[in-house]
């Protein structure tokens, strides 16, 4: 496919230009994970990324270049807290008091913040991702490990 697809939104986040395809597009990638002749990075992870971030309406899956010499596509998830864009690391969390096990949003991984034209504003974008709320456990309300500021509902 071709970055200026129509079927591609593109949003800079963060002064990173994200491509955000559409359903279409998802579909193509999937049987064709070529963009502009570059094949999209971490394809293992990729789909089940995709797959579990579409249940999600707040939950937004794009892609972008990782720098401006290596000109690969890398996956970007982003959760949507009004109107704005926040970078954030899926991952499964386990509360120690309870055992309660769910996904959730972390938004303080630095890895997120590599890429072309935000790699110079990591700190900044780090500690402006602080202000969120931390979110307790849903089940016994105690401190989760990490910062989550998102938790899969119904988990």
């Amino acid at each position: 496919m071709n970055s200026n697809d129509k079927r591609f939104k593109h949003t800079n986040v963060d002064g990173q230009m994200i491509l955000f395809p559409n359903e279409e597009a998802w579909k193509i990638l999937q049987s064709e994970p070529v963009i502009d002749g570059i094949t999209l990075r971490v394809l293992y992870l990729l789909w089940s990324i995709l797959e579990f971030v579409q249940q999600y309406h707040e939950l937004h899956l794009g892609l972008g270049h990782s720098s401006q010499k290596c000109k690969d596509w890398r996956p970007y998830v982003f959760l949507e807290i009004d109107s704005n864009l926040q970078r954030v690391h899926l991952e499964r969390l386990q509360c120690s008091y309870c055992g309660w096990k769910g996904m959730t949003a972390y938004p303080l991984d630095v890895d997120i913040y590599l890429g072309d034209g935000v790699t110079e504003k990591t700190f900044d974008l780090l500690r402006n991702a602080e202000k969120y709320p931390v979110l307790p456990c849903p089940k016994c309300g105690e401190r989760l490990p990490r910062h989550p500021i998102w938790l899969e509902p119904g988990s």
